[in-house]
């Protein structure tokens, strides 16, 4: 679960970024 969770914050980063 961790892993889970850390890679969907990494995802919702780096849209907020390229957006």
């Amino acid at each position: 679960m961790s892993k889970m969770n850390a890679t969907f914050v990494l995802l919702v980063r780096g849209l907020g970024i390229s957006l």
